[in-house]
């Protein structure tokens, strides 16, 4: 019985090479892509952190080059709502949990592939792998979804904005023009990529560490790359999916290693 199942997992390999090649492909871009992400969420948050010493300034304030639209006003770092400050805790949960699942995943295929038998598991064990599967797919899509709507409902940086204060008459009853309370921009609510792209992008901003562009390259690199890792791992699902259907490449059951024991299932 056994060298009966043994032979078909052999048949069923070598007629389904291409298998193991989209397996291995899509395992391996899971992994680069997840460490991607991680790495560009990571470094932007940091730099942001660093810049506001964990959130609890905006960063200070810069000269702004003189023009017609901000008259050479400063401007603080970080506008005074920044939403989504802590979406890169679920991206990276996220990714941490694919890179686990790809890892398993290919310590599955290197074992299928070296011993030609596919992998012997019970239905119970089977429905926990799908679940796990369905767990990370579902984090993927949550947490990317979660970072498109901050970034698609930002707003946009006017230089032109201003908001009056007046001294106190005692000295001298003077209305100044500024961008908000200290100058931190209070005309819109931000996610940091959509901030730091901007800002990054207006002429006037002397952004002399690079800072701003450095997190809008980062925050806008995680995000889309989060888009292909989705995609990725629904590949897996889909991989795993066939495989449970009856391609039996990588996992069988005790129906396909015992089948004289299920004849009776048999119509």
């Amino acid at each position: 019985m056994f060298s009966y199942a043994s032979t078909r997992s052999k048949q069923t390999q070598n007629k389904h090479p291409r298998f193991f090649l989209l397996f291995a492909a899509n395992t391996s871009l899971v992994l680069l892509l997840a460490i991607l992400i991680i790495a560009f969420k990571v470094d932007a948050q940091t730099t942001y952190s660093n810049a506001t010493q964990g959130g609890l300034t905006h960063g200070g304030t810069v000269d702004l080059r003189p023009d017609e639209n901000n008259d050479g006003l400063r401007l603080a770092r970080y506008p005074a709502v920044l939403v989504g400050r802590n979406d890169y805790k679920a991206v990276v949960a996220s990714a941490g949990l694919s890179i686990a699942v790809a890892l398993s995943l290919a310590s599955l295929g290197v074992f299928v592939h070296r011993r030609a038998i596919a992998l012997l598991l019970s239905r119970l064990q089977r429905l926990a792998l799908c679940f796990v599967i369905g767990i990370d797919c579902g984090l993927s899509l949550i947490s990317f979804l979660m970072c498109l709507v901050h970034h698609v409902q930002s707003d946009h940086f006017e230089p032109t904005y201003r908001v009056e204060y007046q001294d106190d008459p005692w000295l001298g009853n003077k209305t100044y023009s500024l961008y908000g309370p200290a100058n931190v921009y209070s005309g819109g609510r931000f996610d940091l990529t959509a901030w730091a792209c901007q800002l990054s992008s207006y002429g006037a901003f002397e952004d002399s560490g690079h800072d701003m562009s450095r997190q809008c390259a980062g925050g806008s690199a995680s995000l889309w790359i989060s888009l292909l890792l989705l995609f990725c791992n629904l590949g897996t699902a889909a991989l795993l999916w066939w495989d449970w259907r009856g391609g039996r490449v990588l996992l069988r059951d005790y129906r396909d290693a015992f089948p004289d024991e299920h004849e009776c299932d048999v119509v």
